[in-house]
């Protein structure tokens, strides 16, 4: 178990998209210490998944590895700063 008095207070953001090879699940935490010009993330990550199911079982293995207790469902409009402006300065 985590030993970490404040893990508990952490929040993993997470949003299910559909494709044609399933379920694409997007999951990151806040960084609550950026600075303009860095990640608003600790860390990123896209999973490729056949199912809702799927996708929910990375959702509890990961909340239970981590001491963690929230997880936030994210629309398509809510996604971490630094990566909303990547995407912005790709076009």
């Amino acid at each position: 178990m985590n030993s970490n008095p404040t893990s508990g207070n952490k929040t993993l953001n997470y949003r299910l998209r559909t494709n044609q090879q399933g379920i694409c699940l997007d999951v990151w935490e806040d960084s609550h210490a950026f600075t303009p010009g860095q990640a608003s993330y600790r860390f990123f990550v896209t999973y490729q998944l056949k199912s809702a199911d799927d996708a929910q079982a990375i959702l509890d293995r990961y909340l239970i590895a981590n001491d963690m207790y929230h997880a936030v469902p994210s629309n398509d409009a809510v996604t971490p700063i630094h990566l909303r402006t990547l995407a912005g300065s790709q076009s």
